[in-house]
């Protein structure tokens, strides 16, 4: 493997992700774990956020490389560096390997090298027929060895253990840069990539031995294993084409050279084109892409005089004649990473965006990027996914969906378990939440400001306890297009304005009664207060005509002046049938007093550190009688975290949580009736960065089967949406 030394430094070991399964049918969901009733789920940048989930058996690999598939049964195959091949069969990872190269009588295996071992595994075209597969792995004299094996059957869970040597690639300096992926090609050919000896600079005589056709060091090899008139005292022919197959200028076997260390190449299996990942040494790492109908006859890379777009000239030779003519796709330095990973172009059905665009990562970073199939020289690729991985390896199964390995034993399939909702504003995604809601015609429709968010608040557990939406409003016409679209698709039979004519004038009123209600101004309710608090008081008190009876069982109290605890509170009230109340910071408005003395509340719950909520505002209503509980958090995040903690899910793993931004709240009020509906929590996430390290603890403790974004990516960006669904520790 490319620079592995340097990844033992790296180590870190990696327990269970998020769990395999989607979405749980009894939320309604569909088969790929999106919500059934989700409508404008794809965020506008048209790029899908990623998520890793185990595969069976996941963190027991011993330094996995490469997951593929037979191309008949469905099975996955799982290739050890260490020496194995495992098997996952139906679901279940089986407990024998299919092959182990210990068990291989004469292989002189040999993996005591970080980059030495079990390095490739392909399926004969016919396996269904001829039950063959090929391995590549070094030899004790530290070649690298080609050869095939068979299974008694196609269905076969463990291979034979007698090998037929196919090529000896001599390798006799040093223990990296062997290369070893195999394929085969859509002529029906195998190829084979090779290092081009290992140590620094190529040290190959001359030029370097990725530039000396007649070694087989740095090059990317065509053989034909099912020739019927093989090379004398060979295993295989040579396809017609090969640049050499003359035998003039160099050996039969090379297709393309000037490669330093190939890890990984792939040929897309719709077009037919090569993708190769090639390793650089002190700076750069690059991408080489080719079509044609021969992707790759005859090109030289470049290496050692080129290192990507840049001349490196490790030996004193002149350019070579044809790199010029086949510069890289693309380039990235090591400020990015240090290592290639090369994957595979997608061609999935899981994430349609991403169809046609390469996949590559890198063993340092843990970046997953893309670029476009079509891109043309110099390309700039697209970060997908900070994964946090010492990545070893990416595969693909027999549907195109891809896969991720690592260097602690993780196997991860690439899924689109997070999604988002989103609008082009507030108001738009407003009405893209609504959706989500399965919400029937002829209900109530709470309608709140969208742009003061204290009263919206305070309805949005209302909405939550009568499972109807909430959408938001300006203060001045017209109507959002998204959101009148919205209404007409509702047909409501009454609505509930949320506040006084501050914040929904009665112009707004007006509009809506005419155009929804028919008219009827009988049918529109506004529940309101002289502020915020009298609002919150009025929503609540059953002796001013608030929604709430006495005795209830729970009041979440937060601050009204700041935002984010009343939000992380706002879904557990709307779940558990409890008003949520507004308080200033220092001190119980009257209304809210008074109101919680009408209610008899069985406990008060305080959402928020002593910073949002007093302890002198803690200690009157204990004072008063009240039992009360506080959930505080060193920060807005930290206390969505604990809040999610202390109130869980109905079901553990839930089958969906909730994410908003924690500095924007339109969003996640839109989306709070949602989340109470479906039982689940909702948690605070930061516009950029990583996900703070206490929304992961509960993350990792609740283990959601899927995530849903509320908003776009100016609120939530896509790097950090991608996290949520990162291993955890």
């Amino acid at each position: 493997m490319p620079h592995l030394a340097a990844s033992i430094v790296l180590r870190r070991a990696l327990a269970s992700g998020a769990a395999a399964a989607l979405v749980l049918a009894a939320l309604g969901a569909s088969s790929l774990g999106y919500p059934a009733a989700v409508e404008a789920v794809v965020a506008p940048s048209g790029k899908p956020i990623l998520s890793l989930v185990k595969v069976p058996g996941s963190g027991t690999y011993d330094e996995p490389l490469l997951v593929t598939t037979d191309g008949t049964s469905g099975r996955l195959f799982v290739v050890e560096r260490t020496g194995a091949i495992r098997v996952i069969d139906g679901g279940v990872k089986q407990g024998t390997p299919f092959l182990s190269m210990g068990a291989v009588s004469g292989a002189a295996f040999n993996d005591s090298g970080d980059e030495e071992g079990l390095l490739g595994l392909v399926f004969d075209p016919a396996f269904a027929t001829n039950h063959t597969f090929y391995v590549s792995y070094t030899r004790t004299d530290g070649s690298l060895q080609v050869s095939s094996f068979t299974t008694a059957t196609a269905t076969a869970d463990t291979a034979g253990t007698t090998a037929t040597p196919i090529i000896d690639i001599p390798h006799p300096v040093n223990q990296n840069h062997n290369g070893g992926m195999l394929n085969f090609g859509p002529d029906g050919d195998l190829y084979i990539g090779t290092g081009d000896g290992g140590g620094a600079d190529d040290p190959g005589a001359g030029c370097g031995n990725a530039q000396n056709t007649n070694v087989l060091l740095g090059k990317l090899l065509r053989i034909d294993v099912h020739s019927s008139s093989p090379l004398p005292g060979k295993a295989y022919g040579i396809p017609v084409g090969n640049p050499f197959a003359s035998g003039s200028g160099g050996a039969k076997e090379v297709f393309s050279w000037g490669l330093r260390n190939p890890w990984r190449w792939s040929f897309d299996r719709s077009t037919g084109d090569l993708w190769v990942a090639d390793v650089g040494q002190d700076t750069y790492e690059e991408v080489d892409h080719l079509g044609g109908a021969s992707p790759g006859q005859g090109v030289n890379f470049g290496w050692p005089y080129y290192e990507g777009f840049h001349i490196a000239k490790f030996h004193s030779c002149p350019a070579p004649s044809s790199p010029g003519s086949t510069p890289p796709l693309l380039v990235y330095d090591h400020s990015k990473g240090c290592a290639i990973i090369g994957g595979y172009v997608y061609r999935g059905s899981e994430f349609p965006d991403l169809v046609g665009r390469y996949l590559f990562g890198d063993l340092c970073s843990g970046t997953i990027w893309d670029v476009a199939a079509g891109a043309t020289s110099p390309a700039t690729p697209e970060v997908l996914l900070q994964s946090g991985l010492t990545l070893t390896g990416f595969g693909e199964d027999a549907a195109g969906e891809l896969y991720l390995e690592e260097i602690n034993g993780g196997v991860y399939h690439i899924v689109s378990n997070t999604t988002r909702v989103s609008g082009a504003d507030r108001y738009a995604t407003s009405a893209a939440v609504a959706g989500l809601g399965g919400y029937t015609t002829g209900g109530t429709v709470y309608i709140a400001s969208g742009a003061g968010f204290a009263d919206a608040l305070s309805a949005a557990p209302l909405a939550g306890r009568d499972h109807a939406p909430l959408l938001l409003v300006p203060p001045t016409l017209p109507v959002p297009s998204a959101i009148a679209s919205r209404l007409s698709a509702l047909a409501p039979s009454h609505l509930t304005l949320i506040g006084g004519t501050g914040a929904i004038p009665t112009a707004v009123a007006n509009h809506l009664v005419a155009t929804y209600l028919g008219g009827d101004a009988g049918k529109l309710t506004r529940l309101a207060g002289a502020d915020r608090y009298d609002t919150s008081a009025a929503i609540a008190d059953p002796l001013r005509g608030g929604k709430y009876l006495p005795g209830v069982g729970g009041v979440i109290i937060a601050n009204g002046g700041a935002f984010p605890d009343g939000m992380s509170g706002a879904p557990v009230a709307g779940r558990k049938g409890w008003p949520l109340m507004l308080v200033r910071a220092d001190s119980i408005p009257a209304p809210v007093a008074t109101a919680l003395t009408h209610l008899n509340p069985g406990a008060v719950w305080i959402v928020g550190g002593t910073g949002a909520v007093s302890a002198a505002v803690e200690t009157q209503l204990i004072n008063e009688g009240y039992a009360v509980t506080r959930i505080p958090g060193a920060d807005r995040y930290a206390t969505s975290a604990n809040t999610a903690a202390d109130f869980g899910p109905d079901t553990v793993p839930p089958a969906v949580v909730y994410v908003a931004s924690g500095t924007g709240f339109a969003d996640g009020l839109s989306g709070t009736p949602i989340v109470a509906g479906a039982g689940t929590v909702l948690l605070l996430l930061p516009a950029t960065g990583p996900v703070p390290a206490s929304i992961r603890t509960v993350i990792c403790e609740l283990a959601p089967v899927s995530f849903v974004v509320l908003g776009g990516p100016a609120v939530v960006s896509d790097a950090t949406a991608g996290g949520l669904g990162q291993p955890c520790p």
